[in-house]
């Protein structure tokens, strides 16, 4: 009779993703303006929770900062 099999429970991390210094940059920018888009987009859905401003001022707003995607 054979033993018991085991397993080996080692954690192997993936190697992180080569990015180019030049493409980097680019990232790095994209992350930031998405980042302030996102925040925005909060800020102005805070307003309208607030009732600071109206429906149709949120609607004009939101899409205003979304078509700058």
């Amino acid at each position: 009779m054979s033993p018991p099999a085991t397993q080996d429970h080692t954690y192997v991390a993936s190697s992180p993703t080569f990015v180019p210094p030049a493409a980097e940059k680019t990232v790095a920018a994209v992350e930031e303006e998405e980042d302030e888009l996102t925040r925005k987009l909060k800020k102005l859905k805070s307003l309208y929770d607030k009732q600071l401003i109206t429906q149709a001022e949120y609607e004009s707003k939101k899409a205003e900062l979304l078509s700058k995607l």
